[in-house]
């Protein structure tokens, strides 16, 4: 692959960038998986021929998973759009994004066959749901205009995560921590707007780098992993049940923090990167001149499926 990158998007140059670039989203580009993530743990096709849309990843609905990032120093929003041959040239689909300090894709939100994005304002605490028009370019506009869907007060939340279709519904919910009580809540979603939090556990301010990484076990629920911050023990949460009686079951610890996951930032799932049937992992470790590493679930554990090698720049981040 070869990808030229802007110098006014501020990113690096493809001699940097292209090995991080490439491998990071290899099998989310092959067989367009990303919403692997939210949906399930199933292995991916083995044709990438004639693809329809993903229902996670996919922006412009080509059927090839997208990398959309934050430029943290300007505040644009870069798009990534997914090739059968890689990633196309950066394309700016926003400006102004760091007046929001909380920003994550929420696949399908408002059910109009559009991924959407979900982002918090840090002036007002609000949060709003900015609707995908799934035909992003130089001149159409990538978003519709966006909708509140939470008033002022979503600043007294973290880790505030898209989790996937938790109480079984058809439609993804959003899990989010009360920083000062560390009581985790369900939002269920409802199309263009969340339901009332349901308060969904407790002693969440130990944890951070909450990710939804689908049905991880197999059977037929949505899971979550989240980092034990005191110890950088890396947790998985399976999901059960449906409706009201929804909620997460007994943890297994799937990564030591003696291993070194107390460095790693940026947690994201991105499919099935190995093929094996079982949705993946990747981190950037901090220590490591911020280098992507992927990670797969085997025998109940993380392991290390391949690394990216280094050139990611800490103020660039991935929105996944």
């Amino acid at each position: 692959m070869n990808v030229t990158l802007r110098s006014e998007d501020g990113l690096r140059t493809a001699s940097t960038w292209r090995r991080t670039i490439r491998l990071t989203l290899r099998a989310a580009l092959v067989a367009g998986v990303t919403g692997l993530c939210l949906a399930s743990g199933a292995v991916a096709p083995a044709s990438a021929a004639a693809l329809s849309p993903t229902p996670f990843g996919d922006m412009d609905r080509d059927g090839w998973s997208d990398l959309l990032v934050r430029n943290t120093t300007s505040g644009d929003l870069i798009l990534y759009r997914g090739t059968r041959g890689g990633l196309r040239a950066p394309l700016r689909v926003g400006r102004g994004w760091n007046g929001m300090d909380a920003i994550t894709r929420h696949g399908d939100m408002d059910g109009d066959g559009h991924e959407d994005v979900v982002a918090r304002e840090a002036r007002t605490g609000a949060l709003w749901l900015y609707p995908g028009t799934g035909t992003p370019g130089e001149i159409s506009p990538a978003f519709a205009r966006r909708i509140r869907i939470g008033a002022g007060g979503w600043n007294a939340m973290k880790e505030i995560t898209p989790a996937g279709d938790l109480d079984g519904d058809g439609r993804g919910d959003l899990l989010a921590v009360r920083a000062a009580t560390g009581e985790l809540f369900l939002y269920p979603g409802r199309g263009a707007s969340l339901a009332g939090p349901r308060l969904f556990g407790r002693g969440w301010s130990a944890m951070d780098e909450l990710t939804g990484m689908g049905d991880i076990d197999h059977d037929g629920h949505v899971d979550l992993l989240a980092r034990q911050m005191d110890t950088g023990d890396v947790w998985a949460y399976p999901g059960s049940g449906s409706g009201s009686s929804a909620r997460l079951g007994a943890r297994t610890m799937v990564g030591a923090g003696a291993a070194g996951w107390g460095r790693m930032e940026s947690f994201a799932c991105l499919g099935d990167v190995d093929r094996d049937g079982w949705n993946d992992l990747v981190a950037v470790d901090a220590f490591a001149a911020w280098t992507p590493r992927v990670y797969g679930l085997r025998n109940g554990r993380l392991h290390t499926v391949s690394e990216y090698g280094p050139g990611w720049r800490r103020h660039l981040r991935p929105i996944l």
